[in-house]
């Protein structure tokens, strides 16, 4: 099958197990001979440097700005663009030297980016309380969210990873937007095909909050 995983959290080296995670489920799927994509929020351009763009050490562009936010309104009034698949250039990927970059990176047979893809979804689901649908020009399988984002992909299997709702057993601590978290947890919950969680507990905690029924 032809999955593809997000990368929200997948670049982070330290700081979050759900990068750990992710890496590991890659490499999972991987071994059961799965072709493996990588969805990103970066800009990155169709042609023969794609492959080094994916691997540079491009900055993250925010909407955080006067021109961010000008860009912000005309990305949210055009989102239906479709995402192009890339292939990587083998050539390229054979002369990178990979061990520079450690655990960082686990294999990928394609990509898709779209800049500011996450930060986005966010602004999308604020606003209009939906998911921002996105398409893809081409088929894949799967779509396999490691981590909550409101955003779902048209016409294929959408599955999301739901670590923890930590937020929501002890609001007192967290700094977020309760309501919105909530909301778009209880959104996954009725529209993902499958929800997948880390242990039993997070499983019993995501039944009682989010008011599932036992068959979850």
């Amino acid at each position: 099958m032809k999955i593809m995983v997000d990368g929200y959290n997948l670049r982070l080296t330290s700081g979050t197990g759900v990068a750990t995670y992710g890496r590991n489920l890659i490499g999972a799927l991987k071994e059961l001979g799965h072709e493996i994509g990588y969805l990103t929020d970066r800009r990155i351009k169709p042609g023969p440097s794609s492959t080094l763009q994916f691997y540079s050490a491009q900055p993250r562009v925010s909407y955080k700005s006067k021109l961010g936010y000008l860009r912000l309104a005309k990305d949210l009034i055009f989102p239906k663009r479709r995402l192009k698949l890339q292939e990587f250039n083998s050539r390229q990927t054979a002369l990178i030297e990979f061990k520079a970059m450690s655990e960082a990176f686990p294999e990928f047979d394609f990509f898709a980016s779209r800049r500011n893809l996450f930060e986005l979804a966010h602004a999308y689901f604020r606003l209009f309380k939906r998911f921002l649908p996105i398409r893809l020009t081409q088929r894949i399988d799967v779509m396999h969210w490691t981590y909550p984002i409101p955003i779902r992909v048209i016409g294929v299997k959408n599955i999301y990873t739901i670590h923890d709702i930590i937020p929501l057993k002890y609001p007192f601590f967290s700094p977020i937007d309760l309501e919105l978290h909530h909301r778009m947890l209880k959104s996954i919950v009725q529209n993902s095909e499958l929800i997948v969680t880390v242990s039993e507990q997070s499983k019993k905690d995501i039944r009682q909050f989010l008011v599932l029924s036992p068959y979850y």
